[in-house]
C-alpha cells in the first residue's frame, strides 16, 4: 500500500472511528430503554442485562455501521477539500479514479463484514435473545419464594423455607398421581438455567414414596428435577434452516432482503460520498448535510418497499439501480472537473 493510500485511510479513520462510536451509543441507549421494560416483569441482574446487550449487538451494528460509513466518507472528502490536500493529490497526478479504487477496497470490506453479520451471525444472536427471554418468563412463572404454600415446578409442589443468594434451605417437594404419592426432602437446592429447560438442583436429601401401606425410603446426595420448555418456545434452528423460511414466510423473506440491502449500503453509496464531498471550496455552495439526509433516506425507504412487496427482486434491483446513479453522479461531479 502506498503513502497516499495510507494518507487516504487514514483521514477517513479520524472521522469514522468517533462518528461510529457516537452513532453506536446513541444506539445502546435507545435498545438499553428498550430493554428496561422487561424489568417491569423478569428479574433480570446486571449480567443478565450484559447478555441481552451482546444478543443485540448484530443488530445495533446493522443500524450504525453502515450510515456511519456512508457519512464519514462524505465528511473526508469535504475536509480534505476544504484543506486542499485534494486540489494537492490530483495536481501531482493522483487521480479521483485512483482515490476512489481506495475506498472501494474500504467499502468492499464493511459490506462483507455486514453480510456475515446479517446472514450468519444475527439469526443466532436473534434467537438465542428469544430463547433467552422464553426461558427468563418460565422463570418469573415459578418465581420459588421461601415461606410461600402452593408453589410449582414442573409437575412438584414446592414449599422452601429459607432461601439466600446461595439458593435455597431446607425445601420439600409434592406429587401425587393415582398410584403413590412422593415427598422430597433436601437440605439445600438451587435453580440453574440451562438449553432448553430449567434444572433444580437438589443436595443431600431423602425421597419418601407412600403407596396404600407400603413407604419405601431412598437417600440422595445430589438429585436433579427439570423443567422442559415446550418444543415451539424455543428457537434452534441452523443458519441455513433459519433463512430457508423465506421461502413461505413473507416477513422472514422481508428480513432477509432488508438486511442484505443494508450490507450493500456501502459498497453502492461510497462513489455518492465522494461526488457529493470533493468540491471547490471558493466556487461551490457546501451543501453536504441535505444530500446525505436525501440519499440514506432514499436508500432506505426503496429497501423497505422493495423487502415488503418484492423482496427477492429488490436484492438486485435496489443496488444496481443505485450504483449506476452513484457512477453518473460521480462522473459528471469529479471526474469532468478534476
Amino acid at each position: 500500500m502506498g503513502r497516499i493510500s495510507k494518507f487516504l485511510i487514514n483521514n477517513f479513520f479520524k472521522v469514522f472511528i468517533p462518528l461510529f462510536f457516537t452513532l453506536f451509543f446513541i444506539a445502546a441507549i435507545m435498545f438499553f430503554i428498550m430493554i428496561s421494560r422487561f424489568t417491569s416483569y423478569l428479574s433480570l441482574t446486571f449480567l443478565e442485562l450484559g447478555e441481552i446487550f451482546v444478543y443485540l449487538l448484530p443488530k445495533i451494528i446493522i443500524y450504525t455501521l453502515p450510515v456511519s460509513f456512508f457519512i464519514s466518507m462524505a465528511m473526508t472528502a469535504l475536509n480534505m477539500s476544504k484543506e486542499s490536500e485534494n486540489i494537492v493529490l490530483f495536481s501531482f497526478g493522483y487521480s479521483p479514479k485512483k482515490m476512489a479504487r481506495v475506498y472501494f477496497f474500504l467499502a468492499f470490506f464493511v459490506s462483507v463484514f455486514l453480510l456475515v453479520n446479517s446472514v450468519f451471525i444475527l439469526p443466532i444472536a436473534k434467537q438465542l435473545y428469544k430463547n433467552f427471554l422464553e426461558v427468563k418468563k418460565v422463570e418469573a412463572k415459578i418465581n420459588i419464594k421461601p415461606t410461600e404454600f402452593g408453589q410449582k415446578f414442573s409437575d412438584w409442589i414446592v414449599f422452601i423455607n429459607k432461601a439466600d443468594n446461595k439458593g435455597y434451605k431446607d425445601i420439600v417437594l409434592y406429587n401425587q398421581n393415582s398410584k403413590k404419592d412422593t415427598f422430597i426432602l433436601a437440605n439445600h437446592a438451587k435453580l440453574n438455567r440451562q438449553t432448553g429447560l430449567l434444572n433444580l438442583s437438589l443436595a443431600k436429601g431423602k425421597v419418601f414414596y407412600i403407596e396404600r401401606e407400603d413407604i419405601r425410603q431412598i437417600d440422595f446426595s445430589n438429585m436433579n428435577i427439570n423443567n422442559f420448555l415446550r418444543a415451539e418456545e424455543l428457537r434452534d434452528d441452523t443458519v441455513l434452516e433459519y433463512w430457508m423460511k423465506a421461502f413461505d414466510d413473507k416477513k422472514r423473506a422481508k428480513d432477509f432482503s432488508f438486511l442484505i440491502l443494508i450490507s450493500a449500503f456501502p459498497m453502492v453509496s461510497y462513489l455518492f460520498a465522494l461526488a457529493i464531498g470533493t468540491v471547490h471550496i471558493r466556487h461551490d455552495r457546501v451543501r453536504i448535510y441535505p444530500y446525505l439526509f436525501a440519499i440514506v433516506i432514499a436508500y432506505y425507504i426503496l429497501s423497505v418497499i422493495f423487502s415488503k412487496n418484492a423482496p427477492f427482486v429488490g436484492i438486485l434491483a435496489v443496488p444496481f439501480i443505485f450504483y449506476v446513479i452513484s457512477k453518473i453522479t460521480f462522473r459528471k461531479r469529479v471526474l469532468r472537473r478534476f
